[in-house]
């Protein structure tokens, strides 16, 4: 199998995925020219992977990063199109709680779109549920948000892990990526 993998800014994806699966690709989309998206678009329809796995960038603050961050989320959205278009799974994924990411207008069209054609569904998980355990053995509660095609029959929104609280961190970039992938793994296994 293989997955690709954009934006793993913190390796965490890549580290598991590599545990999983035999091939992982890692792409950046953050300074990619449109001539470099053609290419990624013709890589991407030549092999095929069976994974398209990215997170979602949340919303600049700043004004004068604001027509290259669209610029970025509209190059994520072309490849997880053209990743559908072609028949093959994908997750985007990002926090629960960062609706500023969820609600951004391209986002919201493009989900519209895809839950209206019923090709992608919402499912929420949180890692503790997952015995996910971070760098420092904590687990993390934080909840996240994966729009996937795989049909992922968890029920894992609701922390039942069974840990006291003070042993959970919530650190977004900590364990996330490794629940998802296990669930992500399960699924294209079948």
């Amino acid at each position: 199998i293989l997955v690709w993998l954009i934006d793993d800014d913190y390796g965490e994806r890549e580290s598991t995925c590599r545990s999983l699966y035999q091939h992982v690709a890692i792409l950046n989309s953050k300074y990619l020219s449109a001539p470099e998206l053609e290419q990624w678009k013709y890589v991407l329809d030549t092999q095929h992977p069976q994974l398209l796995w990215t997170t979602l960038p949340g919303t600049p603050t700043q004004a004068h990063v604001s027509r290259q961050h669209a610029k970025r989320l509209k190059r994520i959205l072309t490849l997880t199109s053209s990743q559908l278009a072609a028949g093959r799974h994908i997750v985007i994924e990002a926090a629960a709680q960062n609706q500023r990411a969820w609600e951004q207008e391209d986002v919201r069209h493009w989900l519209e779109l895809n839950h209206a054609n019923d090709r992608v569904n919402t499912r929420y998980i949180r890692p503790c549920n997952l015995g996910v355990v971070g760098l420092d053995g904590r687990r993390t509660s934080k909840l996240i948000r994966l729009e996937t095609t795989l049909s992922l029959n968890i029920a894992l929104a609701e922390c039942s892990c069974g840990r006291p609280t003070r042993e959970h961190a919530d650190d977004a970039r900590r364990s996330r990526d490794s629940t998802a992938a296990e669930a992500v793994r399960q699924r294209t296994a079948e």
